[in-house]
Order: C-alpha cells, then sequence, then structure tokens
C-alpha cells in the first residue's frame, strides 16, 4: 500500500513527533498494523518508535535545578566538593556524574 505524498506532508506539518509515536503504537497494537509499516506512515523512524528516556536524566535535570541555587561565583573545585558531598560521583573527564 503506498500512502499519498500529501498525507505524509500533512502529518509532518502538523502532528508532533510523540504524537506521532502514540499514532504508531496505537496502530500497532490496536489495530496489528506492522511497526515498519505504522512508522513509516507516521513518517517516524523505527529507533524513534522504540525510545525511551533515561530516568538518569530526571535525576540530572533535578540536580541542575537544585545547582542553579547555588552561589554563582563558585568555581569549578567548590562545585566539585558540594557534589560529592551531597553523594555523587564524579568524573571530571567527561563531565558526568553518578549517584552512589
Amino acid at each position: 500500500m503506498e500512502i499519498p505524498e500529501p498525507l505524509i506532508d500533512f502529518i509532518q506539518r502538523t502532528v508532533k513527533p510523540t504524537e506521532r509515536k502514540n499514532f504508531a503504537k496505537e496502530l500497532h497494537q490496536g489495530y496489528q498494523v506492522p511497526i515498519r509499516k505504522a512508522c513509516k506512515l507516521m513518517s517516524i523512524s523505527t529507533s524513534y518508535y522504540y525510545y525511551t528516556h533515561r530516568s538518569e536524566n530526571r535525576n540530572s535535570d533535578q540536580l541542575v535545578m537544585r545547582m542553579r541555587g547555588l552561589k554563582p561565583d563558585w568555581e569549578k573545585q567548590e562545585i566539585l566538593s558540594w557534589l560529592a558531598r551531597e553523594g555523587h560521583e564524579i568524573n571530571v573527564v567527561v563531565g558526568q556524574y553518578k549517584r552512589k
């Protein structure tokens, strides 16, 4: 089944990617449309269909919000010391942290 080009253009211009992902899931789960075909119809990649956000991103977002309340004139070492006191393991080389 060939999808008309105007329909694809309309979907891409008017429907947000997250909504297209939800529509593709509904097509697959509710109507037994194969995932590849549902993704093609909704103009999303199959990798985007399977992608889920990592929970670590939520932790880092909360940390950034707390860090905004710190003194703006703190140096790097002071921030790293504060993170260590808060229980975060620091990887200075790549600038990432892990919760202990």
